[in-house]
């Protein structure tokens, strides 16, 4: 069940930025963002190269509230549960936001944090 919130909580996440962004974001955004977090907190990378002009915004958002809501939680552990949402998002797109769709329908959208 542990494990379960995780994703729940990452999930809710990224299907709050698809509202917040009026549609705007897409798998391939969440895909961008999950790709930052493992350079930046498994790949210890110290300079990360953005995209889109929101996708720093929305970077910090996400980190943000993971580390409010899921501060108890070892980066590790966030981190593999990430990586298999990041493999799902790949299995289940076409290029569009099927898989948000999908996931929306069952952990909905999380508030932010900022």
């Amino acid at each position: 069940m542990e494990l379960q919130d995780i994703s729940n909580t990452i999930e809710s996440i990224l299907c709050g930025f698809e509202l917040k962004c009026e549609e705007l974001f897409n798998d391939k955004n969440a895909i961008g963002l999950l790709e930052l977090f493992f350079d930046k907190y498994y790949f210890k990378e110290l300079e990360l190269n953005f995209g889109p002009t929101e996708e720093k915004e929305l970077f910090n958002e996400m980190v943000a509230t993971l580390e409010k809501d899921l501060s108890f939680i070892p980066k590790e552990q966030r981190i593999k549960v990430m990586a298999s949402i990041y493999r799902s998002i790949q299995r289940r797109t076409n290029g569009g936001r099927e898989y948000l769709q999908f996931a929306q329908q069952y952990v909905g959208v999380r508030p932010l944090t900022i």
